[in-house]
């Protein structure tokens, strides 16, 4: 789930960019449903002045055994995946966001 406030914190083009990321990686994340952001997202996201918050909210059971709280194969996927994203934004050159 991604949630940016209905585009208050964080840009749309941002929010589609990293919405398409996942898509990529085989999920089908959710916009604003069911959190549209938590404070720190309403709080410290100012799109207008280039600061841009979303939350990323990933379903436990994609990493661990929930009954346990123990991690399973699972983490070792979406650890990865999620350094892959990290290693998107440092492509991404931010000319949609203009």
């Amino acid at each position: 789930m991604l949630g940016d406030c209905y585009g208050r914190s964080c840009h749309p083009a941002l929010t589609r960019f990293v919405g398409e990321c996942f898509r990529d990686m085989g999920y089908a994340p959710a916009y604003n449903d069911p959190y549209a952001g938590g404070y720190c997202t309403r709080h410290y996201g100012q799109p207008d002045q280039h600061v841009h918050t979303l939350q990323i909210e990933i379903n436990r059971a994609l990493y661990m055994e929930e009954e346990t709280l123990t991690p399973h194969r699972g983490f070792t996927i979406l650890r990865d995946q999620m350094s892959s994203l990290i290693e998107k934004f440092h492509q991404f050159d931010g000319s949609p966001l203009e």
